[in-house]
């Protein structure tokens, strides 16, 4: 899966199909970018130009998809560079994420300490 993984040029994960966005995640550690819609929330981190480009407002519709799809393949730098800056938005929200729960834990124990 890897293997194959890191020959993609350009993801989908259109519908919500798992909680945590697996697809979604795993194409952008491997900076390739994913279209998705508004309902994966691993897009959330991103700037407006990013979901411009990936984030389809009608998951249903074949046409919109089809388009993004198109202007990317037509746009192969743009793809390249979509995946690393949507990797480095990923990367920055983790180090949020995992600050927040650090501090949160620090919290229970010097609450339970006294």
């Amino acid at each position: 899966y890897q293997r194959v993984l890191s020959g993609i040029d350009l993801g989908l994960q259109i519908s919500f199909a798992e909680t945590f966005n697996f697809v979604a995640a795993e194409h952008i550690v491997k900076r390739v970018p994913v279209i998705t819609s508004r309902m994966v929330p691993v897009m959330d981190c991103m700037p407006g130009y990013i979901k411009k480009r990936l984030v389809v407002d009608d998951p249903d519709s074949a046409s919109e998809i089809r388009d993004k799809i198109g202007y990317l393949l037509e746009n192969p730098a743009l793809l390249k560079d979509l995946g690393e800056k949507m990797h480095k938005y990923l990367k920055s929200e983790n180090a949020k994420r995992i600050e927040t729960a650090k501090n949160v834990l620090n919290s229970i124990i010097e609450r339970n300490k006294g």
